[in-house]
């Protein structure tokens, strides 16, 4: 058996929190069923008690019996641990072009959250990223600036409070977009239960703090 190419997991502790994709749904998996799910990952065989949960995560869709096509995402790249995992973004003019699309991004990207499943969401930022076409170093840095400087500027018209998601993903398709390959990471806490997201140049934040994302354990990254 496999896990269904929507599914994702993060393991926080001893506890596990599973990401169905396609129902765009959070689950927090209770112990007989996470130990199934650890055996099908380390990829070991089930017994007779496992093999009849296991039977039940087929029937829900969970589960695979045979292995699925390829997944569109990646895994988390690290955070770079040198002291400073924030990008320092040059001081400059906000370009209006760049705060205008962003703008219009970002209610896209909420209208987007809204009637597609993140299945259909997450495949069509990872085809985006897979066929950027990149700058050279000096100019990815000052494009990538002048994106960033705009984006912050926006949160004065849409602030970011609760609105991660949305923020993130906008601020994903216009660095990509402008030839920029950015990982988009969604990450979760389990105690309270709680969903993050953020943007990653290079193992280095671009749109949040190191405190704020070191609580969350990855579960998703594009």
């Amino acid at each position: 058996m496999y896990l269904a190419e929507h599914i994702r997991i993060a393991e926080i502790g001893p506890q596990m929190v599973l990401l169905d994709l396609r129902r765009s749904r959070y689950h927090a998996v209770p112990p007989p069923v996470r130990d199934v799910l650890r055996q099908v990952m380390s990829g070991q065989a089930l017994g007779p008690g496992p093999s009849r949960i296991g039977a039940l995560l087929v029937d829900h869709g969970l589960l695979n019996q045979r292995d699925g096509p390829a997944r569109c995402d990646r895994e988390a790249p690290p955070l770079r641990d040198d002291g400073g995992t924030a990008v320092a973004i040059a001081e400059g003019r906000c370009s209006l072009g760049w705060f205008a699309r962003l703008l219009v991004l970002q209610i896209a990207s909420a209208w987007a959250l809204r009637v597609q499943s993140l299945e259909t969401l997450v495949a069509r930022l990872a085809c985006m990223r897979a066929n950027i076409a990149g700058h050279g170093a000096g100019d990815a840095e000052a494009a990538r600036d002048a994106i960033v400087r705009a984006f912050r500027a926006t949160h004065r018209v849409i602030p970011p409070r609760n609105r991660c998601f949305m923020k993130s993903i906008a601020l994903f398709k216009a660095l990509t977009a402008a030839g920029i390959g950015v990982d988009l990471v969604v990450g979760v806490r389990a105690a309270p239960f709680f969903a993050h997201c953020w943007v990653q140049h290079q193992g280095h934040l671009l749109d949040d703090t190191v405190e704020r994302v070191r609580l969350f354990t990855p579960i998703l990254s594009v």
